[in-house]
C-alpha cells in the first residue's frame, strides 16, 4: 500500500476517522492525504450571498479545518486536498487522480427515512471505488 485517502466532511466523526486513517497509514508507511468536499447541491445563494460566495466560504472553512487536523496528527506529509462537487463521486475521482491506494471514510449509520432522505457518501464510495475502502463507523471508540 502506497497511499491512503482520508475524506473528511468536517463533522463530529472527523476527527475520529482522521485519526484512524493515519494510524493506519502509519501502521504501513504509506502517504496520507485528506479530503474534504464542498456539496455543490447544498450551496444555494441565499440572504445576498451568490453560490459562488457560499461555496467560496465553505472552501475556506473545510481547508482550515483540514489544516487544524493536519496539525494534530502531525504536521508534516500530509497532503489536504478541498474540492468542490458532488461528494461521493468526487472522492472517488480524487482517489484515481491520486492514485490512492485505500480510501477511509465515515458513516454515521444512519437507516430508514433518514438514510433514504440523506443518502450515503460512504456507500456509493464503496459501490464505485476502484480501491479497497475502510469505513469507520460512529460508533468506532
Amino acid at each position: 500500500m502506497k497511499k491512503i485517502l482520508i475524506a473528511i466532511d468536517g463533522g463530529v466523526l472527523s476527527e475520529k476517522i482522521a485519526q484512524k486513517g493515519y494510524e493506519l497509514a502509519k501502521e504501513a508507511a504509506t502517504e496520507v492525504a485528506l479530503v474534504y468536499v464542498v456539496d455543490t447541491e447544498i450551496t444555494t445563494g441565499e440572504g445576498g450571498y451568490t453560490t459562488s460566495d457560499l461555496i467560496n466560504t465553505y472552501k475556506e472553512e473545510g481547508k482550515e479545518i483540514l489544516e487544524r487536523l493536519k496539525r494534530k496528527l502531525s504536521n508534516k506529509d500530509i497532503w489536504i486536498f478541498t474540492e468542490v462537487g458532488n461528494p461521493a463521486k468526487t472522492i472517488i475521482k480524487l482517489a484515481n487522480e491520486w492514485d490512492a491506494n485505500m480510501i477511509v471514510i465515515g458513516t454515521h449509520g444512519r437507516t430508514g427515512l433518514n438514510h433514504l432522505l440523506m443518502g450515503s457518501v460512504a456507500e456509493h464510495v464503496i459501490r464505485h471505488a476502484t480501491v479497497p475502502v475502510l469505513v469507520i463507523s460512529a460508533k468506532v471508540k
